[in-house]
């Protein structure tokens, strides 16, 4: 019986054909619906998967440049944008040089009271000047001193393209000069010799440059690269990183002759840290001349709650007798609000451990300033204040030499120096005997 509210309603049932039929096309439609949502995966985690691919199954050589292009594309915009406002005045032609500015705590003079060295009240403003001058293919790298008014002496390091060698004098207190060449296999001379080539490059930038801190040639220096699992070089940490192994000829990037006789090849060795992500976590940096290691800069600073990088860092000089200084760094970075670098550095030598340093970055006046703490036992001895100075030194000629001495010969060229002059300014201006404090230095400094 037919209700009359609810009609009846004749329900088609599906055929086992249909069925069928309905089957296949899923199972057709299966494959392309998986690979659909493959490639949407595919396509958001990309990088992490070439990452994956270059890491476990890429030659050392692809797996650097894949996550050392990363790290430059990353930071080149913003290193390079930093770098030009900090170096604009340079670029401009307005400075060549550094002043050093001293300032004594007058605890440093009852201090040489103390050991019977008298020294006036009034003591004087003293300044230091660290300056560069090129003329044709010859550098001049200078270091001067100067109280008030009164220059008292000046370090001269004149090096000649001609002749390739350089020249260390010390105009007053005689007219001859010590020389250092490459022939010599001295590790003095090639420091300065790449110094040079450093200068001459940065002084070449334009001021208008679009791109002059990233030279793209580095990777054709390359002539090793080596990867494995090494411990972050960072105090009490556990954690392990792939470390690459880089190392670069500089013979090669600033196109040293490789043929001059007795030039030992010289090489930058750089390990870079790399987490799982391929990001890279920090560099450390080795100059070698042979298998020697002339410098070396290791540890790693890592970023801070501050928005700089903190950590604590071992430089080494050996060339001849290997000096280590110690750094611990604190928010050191570059603040867009101030214009420049700030942060502050703290120093101690393993020569003389009871004096400790302090490097304090700011700016003033649109320049940037270095700020030098020297500290005695947790008193500060002295201040040096480091701003650009647009001083020039006047260039010496290589005729004005009297006498030159070879390396061999360096104790006949201390003979023939006289410093009596010298001695005599700076003894007219502070009150102080040189001979006096010169063994009381050798007393703090053995």
């Amino acid at each position: 019986m037919n209700n009359p509210i609810f009609p009846s309603k004749k329900i088609k049932h599906e055929s086992k054909t249909d069925r069928r039929k309905n089957s296949h096309v899923l199972l057709l439609l299966f494959p392309f619906l998986f690979l659909f949502i493959a490639a949407g995966i595919a396509a958001v985690n990309v990088p992490r998967i070439k990452h994956f691919l270059l890491r476990r199954f890429g030659t050392p050589q692809t797996y650097m440049t894949y996550v050392e292009g990363k790290y430059l594309s990353a930071y080149e915009k913003e290193w390079r944008e930093n770098i030009k406002k900090i170096a604009e005045p340079f670029f401009k032609g307005q400075y060549y040089a550094v002043k050093a500015s001293l300032s004594l705590n007058h605890l440093v003079l009852d201090l040489l009271k103390q050991y019977g060295i008298a020294a006036k009240n009034n003591f004087p403003d003293t300044a230091l000047f660290f300056s560069y001058k090129k003329s044709g293919e010859d550098t001049l790298f200078q270091a001067s001193g100067q109280m008030g008014d009164t220059p008292i002496a000046s370090l001269d390091f004149l090096h000649s393209a001609k002749n390739q060698k350089l020249y260390i004098s010390c105009p007053q207190a005689g007219s001859a000069a010590l020389a250092l060449s490459a022939e010599e296999e001295d590790s003095f001379f090639l420091f300065f010799h790449y110094l040079n080539k450093l200068f001459t490059a940065w002084k070449s930038i334009p001021a208008n440059s679009s791109d002059p801190f990233f030279p793209r040639s580095y990777p054709d220096a390359i002539t090793e690269v080596t990867k494995e699992t090494a411990p972050l070089p960072v105090p009490d940490s556990t954690v392990h990183a792939l470390r690459l192994n880089l190392r670069l000829s500089l013979d090669r990037i600033l196109n040293i002759e490789k043929a001059r006789s007795g030039h030992r090849p010289t090489d930058l060795l750089i390990h870079a840290y790399v987490d799982e992500k391929g990001d890279i976590l920090g560099h450390e940096f080795y100059l070698l001349s042979g298998e020697k290691t002339l410098f070396s800069l290791t540890g790693l600073l890592l970023p801070d709650k501050g928005g700089g990088k903190s950590g604590d860092l071992t430089i080494l000089f050996d060339f001849g007798e290997p000096i280590t200084i110690a750094l611990s760094v604190s928010q050191f970075g570059y603040s867009a609000e101030e214009g420049g670098l700030t942060g502050k550095i703290n120093l101690s030598f393993d020569r003389v451990s009871s004096i400790n340093f302090q490097v304090r970055f700011v700016m003033e006046q649109s320049l940037p300033k270095l700020i030098l703490h020297t500290y005695m036992r947790g008193v500060t001895l002295l201040t040096l204040e480091f701003m650009p100075a647009n001083s020039l030194p006047d260039f010496p000629t290589l005729p004005d030499y009297s006498e030159i001495y070879r390396l061999q010969e360096i104790s006949s060229f201390r003979k023939s120096l006289d410093f009596s002059e010298i001695t005599a300014k700076f003894s007219s201006q502070t009150g102080i005997d040189p001979h006096e404090l010169a063994a009381l230095f050798s007393l703090i400094f053995p």
